[in-house]
């Protein structure tokens, strides 16, 4: 999912174009950043990574079930490590972006279901973050 935000008039001075993209490691997330940053190659990019507990690989699942002493302990360890994973994952599609010439910066969601909705109440909060920064900067 590839989104940009311009919803304020262009003055004189030219913005350059912001772009939301969920990023879930798969070789076409990375090859959607690769075009888009193609097609757009001036946009500051957030890459995205929207995570549900509990996220975590098979492998590191076993090896937090190995230290845990009791159920509650492994849940807490899950949510811990699975966060830190997703973390590192977007890491990978924040080194892509930069690699095909974006400036970019990682956005780690935790969630519970509906990316869809939750990625576009994303985009919002961005777009309405980016232009209180552009406001501030004009005064």
């Amino acid at each position: 999912m590839v989104t940009t935000s311009e919803s304020a008039p262009m003055t004189q001075a030219r913005r350059v174009p912001r772009v939301l993209v969920g990023y879930d490691g798969s070789p076409a997330a990375a090859e959607a950043i690769t075009v888009g940053a193609a097609l757009l190659p001036a946009a500051t990019a957030w890459v995205a990574y929207l995570w549900s507990p509990p996220f975590s690989s098979p492998e590191l699942f076993a090896h937090l079930r190995r230290r845990a002493r009791n159920l509650d302990e492994l849940l807490e360890l899950v949510e811990a490590e699975g966060g830190a994973e997703a973390h590192r994952l977007v890491a990978t599609g924040i080194a892509v972006a930069r690699a095909n010439g974006w400036v970019a910066n990682s956005v780690v969601r935790r969630t519970y279901g509906g990316e869809g909705f939750e990625m576009a109440a994303l985009a919002e909060e961005l777009a309405a973050q980016a232009e209180e920064l552009r406001m501030a900067k004009a005064n």
